[in-house]
């Protein structure tokens, strides 16, 4: 709920805020499908690890990994959402796609828009 209510406070428009709340509630239904139950008992999954701080914020990734003997090939995933929504909750069942394929993903998190904006040089 505090995410919602930070995207309203940030400006970000309603309609951004209830398509994220919705992604998350679809995010959540997914981790009761038994496909994705079937990926999840073959990978190990690795929460919250913290990869900066920025302004007081952390900054987190979560890791994907097969539960098979290694090496495994790294995919760094940045979820999409325009910058400005979704998170790495969201995308974790594409993460997790990844990983029962063979991958270690590093499913990344970041500070969203309009709260924080890029910088672009000119």
């Amino acid at each position: 709920m505090n995410r919602w209510l930070e995207m309203v406070a940030s400006g970000q428009l309603a309609r951004r805020v209830v398509l994220d709340a919705g992604l998350h509630t679809l995010a959540a239904g997914l981790d009761f499908l038994p496909r994705m139950r079937q990926r999840m008992e073959n990978c190990q999954l690795i929460e919250d690890i913290e990869y900066g701080q920025n302004g007081g914020s952390r900054l987190l990734l979560d890791i994907v990994k097969p539960k098979s003997l290694g090496p495994h090939p790294v995919l760094m995933y940045f979820h999409g959402g325009g910058f400005a929504m979704a998170s790495k909750r969201t995308h974790r069942g594409l993460a997790a796609a990844y990983a029962s394929q063979g991958y270690l993903v590093c499913n990344v998190d970041y500070r969203l828009a309009p709260k924080h904006l890029c910088y672009v040089p000119n």
